[in-house]
């Protein structure tokens, strides 16, 4: 049909440029759920953005690392998430 089926949210680059979907495809959809548990909200925010827009943000913007997602007040939150979930999120989002 030459549609894309996709949910954009948790969209990785491949499947926005069309290549192919492997299982890199779902560890980069694992990562941005991760992300939302750590943080409690979305990774990317997509209201209002363009159609190129949303395709830029999606293969070309780099996710900030959790820790540095949360507020000033998460201190403990921020220390807990430092380190090895950071680092588990930064891997996973890699482009």
């Amino acid at each position: 049909t030459g549609q894309q089926m996709l949910t954009p949210r948790y969209a990785s680059p491949e499947q926005v440029r069309g290549a192919a979907v492997t299982a890199a495809t779902d560890v980069y959809a694992l990562g941005l759920i991760l992300w939302e548990l750590l943080v409690g909200r979305p990774a990317v925010a997509f209201e209002g953005l363009t159609q190129l827009d949303f395709v830029e943000t999606i293969c070309e913007r780099g996710v900030p690392r959790p820790s540095s997602a949360l507020p000033p007040n998460e201190t403990a939150l921020r220390r807990a998430i430092s380190g090895d979930l950071d680092t588990i999120c930064a891997m996973a989002l890699r482009k």
